[in-house]
């Protein structure tokens, strides 16, 4: 047997007889697929054939324009030899392939005389049941497939082709799982003739993983990309079956490759964001031409990460997942359907397979039904699909009978959320974090930025060896400029009070190049046991504190040391209670010495109620507008609780310097600190500020 990877092209057949001969040579001995075929299998990616794709199509229209010249071809043959069975076959699956209502009974007489001709040839029963498919006679296809096995029990079409009937049957509902079943029990037998059919391989694959025995699914995955490396279904298939196992990485990179070898249309799918969005920015995102899409998508995949400081986006991957689910589950090419531009299949998208499924039989004279039940927290929502014109494409109902169901189930396409639930079972970490930023004096081009996260101490046990931290940077545009991984040795952790329970601190300090525009930070920490995940996203603005001009540094609130002085650590969780004495540190730079050489400057802090937050549309946050005045606490009936001044001299252009404010008279609410700087030689001024809490 020739391999099926070998390059074949079909054209107009010639009529000499012994042609004939060959054809049917070939046929026997396992070529069978060259009567279903009127285009070729490329040498250098697999592509399905018509038949395997779904073996109710007819041709592609490319197809279509030749076959009426070689239907007349062979035609004039049958005349000169009217008894080879070869002929009527051939005949038989041209008229087959042309579509139509009328070509599928002229089919059905040519397969029929060739039968006549040839009754022991299991292969015209094979014929005879595509065509019986073709006209939805899917009972008598099974007959046809059947009879086609009791001539030969080793015959490859006909386990092949009951298992694609069986896996139909399946599909048009997912519900009835002996389908499913017996579906992999008649690829296995097909498997066993031959173990090199790309199709038989791939449905193994996915019908296991759909059937949750991943290993199984695995090892078939396996055995395609070892023998068909190109085909892009095997690497999804591969990709999905890491998903399953939580292999992200290794998903991440099958998935990766799928996509390199795939036609731009096919890629589309996996790249469109539209089913995910609400209907107002739908509407706005299908207007866009597909550079704006791209640069959308981006963003998009970044803000919906759910571990945003991990360069894997395990939501995106699930995207992905869905796309190719969608497309295997929910493609009729026939009606020229593709999965995810069906109903169905945008909900799939959207909210993954549905937790239960509800059968509905239709009355009499109704369309069957089927229901999708989704959980959302303690409550359900369904989405209804009715097959009102009984050719297995479940739709949203158009029949004013069932308005109802259609109105439920697109308000809660246009209103519900997407739905996604992090794969991985972590349990909630609290995580505090806060930064600080100062000049980096030994390398003056960058800013040194200090991290500082506390955890509680109690997720910590005998079996905790380490956390493992992961940080990443974003810029105002969602490209990510910086990532960090670290394994954090439990008993290295500070142990620090907060809130009267003890909780564990650690900080660390990255170089970065200043930027003018907003950036988004993501921390996450895992570990402990059982496991634990916390995630700390924020957003700062990277300073620029070099040049010539005053600058100052972050104000850095730290934690107390002993004997109630100072200490230079950054406190991760700026909450005091009543009574407390903050302790806070500060650099200035760039001070001008007047002519005793001195540089005199004036400090003033003052502490206000907190500015609060707001999100941008964009996802960004961003502080409330806040004039200098009000910072200083100038703003009419926006006086700071707490200010202070004073004036200081120092024979140098540097301050480093510290600050003990008492807020004993303060109650419990967020305050912000804000910290004036004014060089009295030179005039100039600077402003920094950070928040903390006041608690019981």
């Amino acid at each position: 047997m020739q391999p099926l990877s070998r390059c074949i092209r079909i054209r107009k057949i010639s009529p000499e007889p012994n042609l004939y001969l060959e054809v049917t040579v070939k046929l026997i001995s396992g070529l069978w697929l060259l009567l279903f075929l009127a285009a070729a299998l490329s040498c250098v990616d697999y592509k399905r054939p018509a038949l395997d794709e779904d073996f109710t199509e007819p041709a592609i229209r490319e197809q279509r324009e030749g076959l009426e010249a070689e239907i007349r071809a062979v035609q004039e043959e049958i005349q000169k030899h009217h008894q080879d069975p070869a002929l009527h076959r051939k005949l038989s699956v041209l008229y087959r392939l042309q579509g139509t209502i009328q070509s599928r009974n002229l089919s059905i007489l040519e397969i029929d005389k060739a039968l006549e001709l040839e009754p022991d040839n299991p292969l015209n029963y094979v014929e005879k049941g595509l065509t019986q498919f073709m006209q939805s006679r899917v009972g008598e296809a099974e007959q046809s497939f059947k009879k086609a096995l009791e001539i030969d029990p080793g015959f490859f079409p006909g386990w092949y082709q009951l298992a694609r009937v069986q896996k139909y049957k399946y599909l048009k509902t997912m519900r009835f799982v002996e389908h499913w079943e017996n579906a992999i029990r008649y690829y296995k037998k097909a498997y066993h003739l031959n173990n090199r059919h790309p199709e038989t391989i791939f449905n193994l694959g996915f019908l296991h993983l759909r059937r949750g025995m991943t290993k199984t699914a695995a090892k078939f995955a396996k055995i395609g990309l070892e023998l068909y490396p190109q085909n892009t279904r095997f690497h999804l298939l591969q990709a999905t079956v890491y998903m399953e196992e939580g292999k992200f990485l290794k998903a991440e990179y099958e998935f990766s490759r799928a996509l390199e070898k795939m036609e731009d249309e096919e890629k589309g799918d996996y790249l469109d964001t539209a089913p995910l969005l609400p209907r107002g920015e739908r509407e706005t995102y299908e207007t866009w031409p597909d550079e704006e899409k791209l640069k959308w998508n981006r963003m998009f995949w970044v803000r919906h990460d759910p571990t945003p400081a991990t360069e894997v986006n395990e939501r995106l991957l699930a995207h992905y997942e869905r796309v190719f689910l969608a497309k295997e589950l929910l493609t009729l090419q026939r009606l020229e359907l593709d999965g995810p531009d069906t109903p169905r299949g945008k909900a799939l998208i959207s909210y993954g397979l549905p937790d239960r499924l509800l059968y509905i039989y239709g009355a009499e004279t109704d369309s069957p039904m089927i229901a999708w039940e989704y959980e959302q927290g303690d409550s359900i929502f369904r989405l209804y699909f009715m097959d009102e014109f009984l050719n297995g494409n479940y739709q949203i109902p158009i029949d004013p009978k069932f308005q109802q169901y259609a109105h439920i189930t697109r308000q809660a396409l246009n209103t519900i959320p997407q739905k996604y639930e992090y794969p991985v079972l972590y349990k909630s970490l609290p995580l505090y974090v806060q930064t600080a930023q100062s000049r980096d004096l030994p390398r003056d081009n960058k800013t040194k930025v200090e991290f500082s996260f506390a955890i509680p101490d109690s997720i910590r046990n005998r079996e905790t060896k380490k956390f493992t931290l992961n940080l990443s940077i974003f810029d105002s545009e969602w490209n990510r400029l910086s990532t960090r991984h670290y394994e954090i040795k439990a008993d290295s952790l500070r142990k620090i009070n907060k809130r009267g329970a003890p909780y564990l601190s650690h900080s660390f300090v990255l170089e970065l190049v200043p930027r003018p525009l907003e950036c988004l930070f993501a921390i996450e920490i895992t570990g402990g046991r059982p496991a634990r995940r916390g995630v700390w996203k924020d957003f700062f603005i990277i300073q620029d504190l070099e040049g010539r001009s005053l600058k100052l540094s972050s104000v850095k609130f730290t934690l107390p040391g002993q004997d109630l002085l100072c200490s230079g650590w950054l406190d991760p969780y700026p909450a005091y209670g009543p009574g407390s004495t903050l302790c806070v540190s500060y650099e200035i730079y760039n001070l001008r010495r007047g002519e005793s050489n001195l540089a005199r400057y004036k400090l003033t802090y003052s502490i206000m109620d907190a500015i609060k937050f707001e999100d941008r549309p964009d996802g960004f946050g961003k502080m409330v507008s806040w004039i200098s005045a009000s910072m200083r606490g100038k703003k009419p009936g926006d006086k700071p609780y707490i200010s202070s001044s004073l004036e200081q001299s120092i024979n140098s252009d540097l301050v480093l310097d510290n600050l003990r404010i008492n807020v004993s008279s303060l109650e419990p609410n967020d305050y912000m600190l804000v910290l004036d700087i004014e060089d009295l030689t030179s005039g100039q001024k600077a402003t920094s500020r950070s928040k903390f809490s006041v608690i019981d």
